[in-house]
């Protein structure tokens, strides 16, 4: 007779099943149940190990593709406007009376501001071959120009934001996108593309309406 508490089984006894019951003779082990989810737990272990060598493999991978065919391109030159405290700005902004208006009066101009962009950029940029001190230097050239011909139009209540990338044409694929957070009915846009056998130019104005 033995004491104290027996021994318990949470799933079942291992060790039981690698060693195997005692047996006698030629007698066969009895206990097939265990055995087989013992055999069933080291698959879906080796099971499990595969896939995450797998994932790992598979993560390494798109990783080295994206490298590969990541597109270079630098942003030369934006200008943004920034508060000014100069009398004659001071002068220039609207009325109290025009403070209460909700809409503009006069429509973004997209066509007119449009046709500036194309004009410097192609009078600035028409036989030019890509050197990036040059391309660095005309940006900004090419930003004040821009912006100031766009102001000759008088939009008011518009704050505008000239934004101006040119880089080499070596054969890539090339996509530039923006992103911004604004009201469709009052806020606008206009973009040019150019390009020649050396260089590719993209010049933005964005118009944001200001209440």
């Amino acid at each position: 007779m033995t004491s104290g508490v027996p021994k318990s089984r949470s799933a079942f006894d291992i060790s039981h099943i690698v060693n195997g019951p005692p047996t006698t003779g030629n007698s066969v082990p009895h206990n097939s149940t265990e055995s087989s989810l013992l055999l069933g737990f080291l698959s879906a272990k080796r099971t499990a190990q595969h896939l995450k060598r797998r994932a790992i493999h598979l993560t390494e991978q798109a990783r080295r593709r994206r490298e590969d065919f990541r597109g270079k391109s630098e942003v030369c030159h934006s200008i943004e406007p920034m508060p000014s405290t100069s009398p004659s700005r001071q002068s220039n902004r609207c009325s109290t009376s025009d403070r209460y208006k909700i809409r503009s009066a006069t429509a973004f101009p997209i066509d007119e501001v449009e046709k500036i962009i194309r004009r410097i950029l192609t009078e600035e940029l028409g036989n030019k071959t890509y050197h990036h001190d040059y391309c660095r230097q005309i940006t900004f050239q090419l930003t004040d120009r821009i912006m100031n011909d766009v102001k000759k139009l008088h939009l008011p209540r518009y704050r505008l934001i000239c934004y101006v990338n040119i880089g080499q044409k070596a054969g890539q694929c090339m996509a530039l996108t923006s992103q911004c957070l604004w009201d469709d009915n009052l806020d606008n846009y206009a973009s040019y593309y150019f390009q020649n056998v050396s260089l590719y130019a993209v010049g933005v104005v964005y118009a944001v309406y200001t209440e």
